[in-house]
C-alpha cells in the first residue's frame, strides 16, 4: 500500500485525505475483523479464511504508513527547513537544522528564575521545567551547561520537604475524584507527573548517570 500513502495532494484534498486517515486510525478495526470472521462460515477453508483476513488487513492497514509519510512531507515544508534551505544548508545537515531550531525555542523560553512554564501567562513549574531539561539533555545539552544548572536549581528550590513538587492543575473535572496518595488534592495528578519530569532532569546530574545519546555526536 506504499503507493496509496503517497496519493495525498496538497491543499484541501490533502487535509481531507489526512482527516480520513485519522478516522481510520481511530476506529476499532480489530473488533471489525473479529466480527467479519464471526460472520463467515465455520467450515470455511483455512486458506480462504487467511486470504480474507489479509485482504482486510491490506485494505485497512494503509492508514498508518500514510500518516507517517504525511508527517514527513509536512516536516519537509516546515518553516524551519525552509529557512535552513534559504541559508544554504542542504543534505544531511537539514535535520540537525530543524533540531537546533527546536532546541533554540526551548532555551529562549527559560525564565529568570531558571524554570520554564507551560504557558506564557503561567508561572514556572516543575512539569515544564523538568520536561524542558530532559529534552535538552536528550538532545546533547550537558548537565554542566549554565541553563541546565539554573533549571535544576529551580527544581531543588521549589521541592517540598516530602520530596514532592506542586503543579497547578488546568484540567476541568470530568472523572470521579479519588485520592492517589500523592499530596496537593485536586492538583495531585499533574503534580505527580511534574515530579516525574523533575526527577528525570535531576537524575541526569548524578555522578553515575549515563550520558544521553546525542543526535549531534
Amino acid at each position: 500500500m506504499k503507493w496509496l500513502s503517497g496519493l495525498a495532494p496538497r491543499g484541501d484534498w490533502e487535509r481531507i485525505f489526512l482527516a480520513a486517515t485519522d478516522l481510520l486510525l481511530s476506529l476499532p478495526w480489530l473488533f471489525f475483523l473479529i466480527t467479519v470472521r464471526a460472520l463467515l462460515q465455520l467450515d470455511l477453508a483455512t486458506a480462504v479464511s487467511v486470504t480474507i483476513t489479509f485482504l482486510l488487513l491490506g485494505m485497512l492497514g494503509w492508514a498508518g504508513p500514510a500518516r507517517v509519510r504525511a508527517a514527513v512531507v509536512s516536516m519537509r515544508r516546515s518553516e524551519f527547513l525552509l529557512q535552513a534551505r534559504s541559508s544554504g544548508i542542504a543534505g544531511s545537515r537539514l535535520p540537525w537544522a530543524h533540531l537546533n531550531a527546536a532546541l533554540q525555542q526551548i532555551t529562549t523560553r527559560q525564565r529568570a528564575d531558571g524554570g520554564w512554564a507551560q504557558r506564557d501567562e503561567y508561572p514556572s513549574d516543575a512539569y515544564a521545567t523538568g520536561e524542558s531539561l530532559y529534552a535538552l539533555h536528550q538532545a546533547g545539552t550537558p548537565v554542566t551547561a549554565e541553563l541546565y544548572r539554573k533549571g535544576v536549581a529551580f527544581l531543588l528550590k521549589n521541592q517540598y520537604q516530602n520530596g514532592a513538587w506542586f503543579v497547578k492543575s488546568r484540567a476541568y473535572p470530568t472523572q470521579t475524584y479519588f485520592e492517589s496518595g500523592y499530596p496537593f488534592g485536586h492538583n495531585q495528578w499533574i503534580s505527580a507527573a511534574g515530579a516525574n519530569w523533575a526527577s528525570l532532569a535531576i537524575a541526569a546530574t548524578l555522578p553515575d548517570a549515563k550520558p544521553a545519546t546525542s543526535a549531534n555526536r
